[in-house]
Formats: C-alpha cells, structure tokens, sequence
C-alpha cells in the first residue's frame, strides 16, 4: 500500500485491488502496516514475519487467529481488539501467551505490597495507575524499568514483560512452532506452499514492436493531454496572454517615419563614391529608423514567450520521470517512449503558437502575411521545446526550472543578435559568432524574421528592396538590409513581397533536430541506476568491441550525432548572395574599384547601358573630372542608389 493515504483512501485502493484480482485474476502483493478491519478481512491469504525475515504465519486470512489460538502455548486475541495489531504483536515477541497471565503480579491495594523487580516480574500498568488515583500507590517512589511506561503505550491491552531476552526466547518458539506446523502438513495441504512446476510458470512476455510501443505511448499521451486539459488551457492562456499584452502595448508596424534627409544639393547631385556611406543612411533615413522599434518588439515577445513556453515544455520530461524509470526498468524502448514525447509536445505547443501568431498579426496589423508570423513563431517554438527536453536531462530535477529559464532568457536576450554584445554584424562577421548563437540562442532566428518580414514589404524607393527589372542598382555594394545589418547571406530578400522571410527556416528546423536527437542520447545515459541498468561504461567494457551492441550502438551514435552538428553549422551559414559590402570604401581608388568590379559584372564585354554613355562619344564640356570604368571614360561614378554619372 502505498503511505501515507487515510484508512478511507486506503479502503479505497484496496476494493480495486480485490476487484483485480476476482474479475481479472491478477496476483497482488501488498505491504501493510496498521490496517482497518475492513482492509484486513479483504485480504485472501497472510504472510506473518518476525524479526530477520523469519516465518511466523503463511496461510488463509482467515485462519490466522485460530492458529496462534491452538498453539502451545495458545494466544487469545482480547476483546475489542484490532486482529491485524494483535498477530504484529504476537510476532514481536512482547506478548505474553496465555498461560503464563497467571505470573502476573498484582499489586495490592495495601501499600505493604511487594515492589516489583524490573526485567524479573510482569507489571499490571492499568492496576498501578488506577491505585495511584485512589492514593494508594506512589508511582513516583516506585523502581521499575521505563520499559513498563513503554508497555502502557503499546497498542495492544494484552500485557507486556521487560526483558527483550524473554522476547527473543518467545520469538523463537514461534518460528519453531511453524517449522513444526509445517511439518506436519499432509502432502496435498504442503502442495500450497510449493513452488509451481516449471510448465506452470508464465512465459516471458514478448514486448510489442517499436511501432505498436510507438502507437500505445501515441494515444496515452493524447489521452492525458485530455485529462489535463485544464491545467493546460491555463498555460496556454498565459502564453497568448504574454503576447497580447505585448503586442498590445507596442501598438502597430510602422513601416516608416515622416523625416527629410539631412543632405546638401551638393551631396545629393554630385557623384563621390566615398560619399555614399553618408548619402544612403541619410536618403533612406524615414524606412531605417523604425527598424530598432521593430527589433525590440520581436525581442520582447520572443524571449518572454521562450522563457513561458519552455517551463511549460519542460515538464514533459520532469514531471513523467519516476514513469520513465518505470518503463525503461521493465524492458520498454526508451525510443518509442521519446519520439512520442516528442510528436505530442510538439503538436501541444504548436496549437499554442498558432494562438499566439494570431493575436499578434492581428493587433499588429502586419504587412506581411499571416503565414510568415506563423511559421516564424513556429521556429521558435520548435527551438526552445528541443532545449526544453535536454536541460532538464543535464541538471537534477530541483533545479530543472530555473534552469530553463536562466537558458531561455539569457541566451535568447544576449546573443540572439538584437542586442549587445552580440549584434547581427557580429554574426555576419564572425564565423564561429553565427554558429554559436545559430545553435544557443532560441530567439537568433525569429527576432530577425519578424524584423525582416516587415521590412521587405516596402517598396523599391526605401533601399529595402529592388524590382527584379532594375539594372544600375548594385545591391551586393550598399542597400539598407546592410546598413541594418540583417538578412546579409540572402540577396533575394531585396525582392519585394508580402510573404515573409524564410532563410532561417532550414537551420532553425536542423538545429532543433540535433538538439533533440543529444537529448535522446543523454537519456540513455542518465539515471541509469533508476532505471534497474547498470552504467553505460558496465555494459561497453563487458565485452569486446565488435561483439558488444552497446559499443556499436554508442559508435554510431556519436557518428551521427557529429553528422547532425555539421550539418548545422552548414545551414547556418548558408550564403545566398550578399546584400552588402561589409568593407566600406576609405578612399576614392577603393570606391572605384568597386564600382569597376561591380559593373563589370554586370554589364560584361565593356558594354554599358545607354544611360551610363557610349565608348567613344565626345566629351562633354560640363564634366569635371573623368574616370575610367572597364574601359569606358564616364563621369565620376555615383553609387546612390547604383546610378552612375
């Protein structure tokens, strides 16, 4: 029985248990201590053990109590005493048989009555007290063993001696008198006693395959997801809530701010490549400066939502462990038990996030399309549920709460690039930088996307984006997803469109799967004790090598798993085309030869478009000053906007 439930509680479990066993015919074994009556009289048979384990009773219920009654000498239960309290008191020994109650010393009521002998003599308590409420006796002048105060507040009325070696004596005789009892047997009454044969023993059981585990541990966790359907609608409204209040008090997308640039006639109209630095920021000023808001929106939500979504993910795995353990314990594939655990989380949380997505492209009033904020709350979603199933694996379970949220929200404020120290021309600097917070940091991806998103909606005269028909606007030399340092390793992002942004998609869906894939291999190796195994190190250095499957199967395991990580690192750094120098030009020699290197390739064979002029036209008397691009003798060239003078 398990501890600590009520004698009504206890009653409770019992009358399933009995129905088990008459309905389903499933053996049950129980350990019980101070049992009801009721719960008593529904056990079939008893097992009584004195101390060390020795056998003191097997045998009916029911049965038990004329036994110890026909035994020499015979025990007598008294009168309104517990059965179950009696026989633990007869098998430890204190309980005097009936036969010697005739030693019993009673004390007189004369005050000239013998003192008693602690450890010699049996002492009547209820006596000594009732003759010291008359005045008859002084227990305080009296020299007995505390043991007999002990005695008075033993659970049984019977009476009790002192000495622990009468005890011990007692106990033995009891153990000799079921030798006895049990010797005597006929051979169709000892039949009961006796192991089955071999034939009668139940056949191993054969586990079901990893499909039909799969299958089983598919419904059970759709059933208690229904079960706890509540406590999770609670969770989810504290999510969405999170989102709506933030989106809330953000207000809507402003795409652009009223403002002029702050620029010369001069500088606006006259072609200095060394002045482009300073003429773009300043041209497309109104369409950069929302671009911090947008940042620190998607900032907000995205870690507030991680550090909310990934307590609540992260209890998949602390609050089922002692059933994980169970199950692992009993022979059942740890795998079937995580692919379940992960399918089911992952449409739990999805539903969440399509909530949440809803909320915030509907009070956002977004440019970009439903489906971008969807799938962009998908990726994040996807990345801190991975990170949710290995923290808790790595740290004891007290401290798995705290340590989710410590991950979700310093990594994903610090290094998702939104911030210092790490920003996103770090990232796109910095080779081992994107690699790290690409993996680290759950928000890395969608706080760019949200930003992004907005971003490319605008039209061609922000600096966001360029018709695909645009031939003199060099976007791999300056645009402002450059300035802004976003969406560098993309150059399809300055197209123009409504439906979002999705070059994060791939890495983040890779970078959650390798996540997911380590957690799966640190939960075969942790806690293994708990599982009934022995140590992973036990089982690899047992046998040799090419005749040890946990060797291979920790062999291929690494293998692949360095496979997966690779693979990140290959997605994250996936480069499409710049949209950008990142050298900006310190000299008029470094902008020329940029501006020859860029619109040698895109006008090959010396060949320009009408509007730059033709090889060999006359002068004109107005140009200042001439400078030579792939052949061609052309005014200085102005890269504003990618029009050249």
């Amino acid at each position: 029985m398990q501890p600590g439930l009520d004698s009504s509680s206890a009653l409770l479990v019992m009358g399933s248990l009995k129905n088990l066993c008459e309905k389903q015919g499933v053996t049950v074994l129980s350990v019980i201590h101070q049992p009801r009556k009721a719960i008593f009289d529904s056990f079939d048979s008893l097992i009584l053990l004195g101390v060390g384990g020795n056998m003191v009773y097997h045998g009916p219920t029911s049965q038990a109590q004329s036994y110890f009654a026909r035994m020499d000498p015979p025990y007598s239960l008294p009168q309104g005493e517990s059965v179950a309290d009696w026989l633990i008191d007869v098998s430890s020994g204190r309980l005097v048989p009936d036969e010697k109650k005739s030693d019993v010393v009673d004390i007189q009521k004369d005050s000239q009555a013998p003192e008693p002998i602690p450890g010699d003599e049996i002492v009547d308590v209820d006596q000594l007290e009732t003759e010291e409420m008359d005045g008859q006796v002084d227990l305080t002048d009296m020299d007995y063993d505390d043991d007999v105060v002990l005695a008075k507040l033993a659970p049984s009325t019977a009476k009790y001696e002192h000495s622990l070696e009468i005890a011990k004596e007692r106990r033995q005789h009891l153990y000799d008198q079921w030798i006895q009892y049990y010797e005597d047997l006929s051979d169709e009454e000892r039949a009961i006693y006796l192991p089955p044969d071999e034939y009668a023993l139940p056949s191993a059981t054969t586990k079901p395959r990893f499909g039909a585990q799969l299958k089983g541990q598919l419904q059970r966790n759709m059933l208690m997801m229904w079960r706890n359907r509540v406590p999770k609608a609670i969770d989810t409204t504290m999510i969405v809530g999170a989102v709506l209040l933030i989106s809330f008090l953000e207000g809507t997308v402003e795409l652009t701010y009223g403002t002029s640039p702050r620029l010369t006639f001069e500088e606006l109209t006259t072609g200095n490549p060394i002045e482009v630095a300073k003429t773009f920021p300043e041209l497309f000023n109104y369409a950069l400066r929302p671009t911090p808001k947008m940042t620190e929106y998607a900032l907000k939500v995205g870690v507030i939502t991680a550090v909310l979504l990934g307590l609540n993910a992260s209890k998949s795995i602390t609050g089922k462990r002692l059933e994980f353990f169970r199950e692992s314990g009993s022979g059942w594939d740890i795998n079937a038990y995580f692919l379940a655990l992960n399918i089911t989380s992952t449409f739990e949380h999805t539903l969440q996030m399509i909530l949440a997505a809803g909320v915030a492209f509907w009070l956002r009033d977004s440019a970009a399309s439903g489906a971008s904020t969807l799938v962009n709350y998908l990726m994040l979603m996807w990345l801190v549920v991975s990170w949710s199933f290995l923290i808790p694996l790595l740290v004891p379970a007290n401290n798995s709460v705290l340590a989710v949220g410590f991950f979700m929200a310093f990594f994903g404020l610090l290094f998702s690039g939104g911030l210092e120290p790490v920003t996103y021309e770090t990232i796109y600097d910095n080779d081992v930088a994107a690699v790290f917070c690409g993996i680290i940091s759950v928000t890395r991806y969608f706080i760019e996307g949200m930003a992004v998103q907005e971003q490319r909606a605008l039209p061609q005269q922000s600096g966001f984006t360029v018709e695909s028909t645009s031939v003199n606007f060099p976007i791999d030399i300056l645009g402002s997803f450059h300035l802004v340092g976003m969406a560098q390793n993309d150059s399809s992002v300055v197209r123009q469109t409504f439906n979002g942004w999705y070059w994060g998609v791939l890495p983040a869906i890779w970078v959650g799967l390798t996540i997911r894939f380590l957690a799966g291999g640190v939960l075969h190796i942790s806690e293994r004790s708990k599982q009934a195994k022995r140590s992973l190190w036990s089982e690899v250095k047992k046998r040799p090598v090419w005749r040890n499957r946990a060797s291979r199967f920790c062999f291929g395991y690494v293998i692949v798993l360095i496979a997966m990580f690779l693979g990140a690192v290959v997605f994250i750094q996936l480069d499409y085309g710049s949209t950008g120098v990142r050298a900006r030009p310190n000299s008029t020699q470094e902008a020329e030869f940029l501006a020859d290197e860029i619109l040698g390739e895109n006008f090959p064979n010396d060949t320009l478009p009408s509007f730059l002029g033709e090889e060999g036209d006359e002068e004109d008397p107005d140009i200042d000053e001439v400078v030579s691009v792939n052949g061609t003798d052309i005014d200085q060239v102005d890269i504003v906007n990618g029009t050249a003078f």
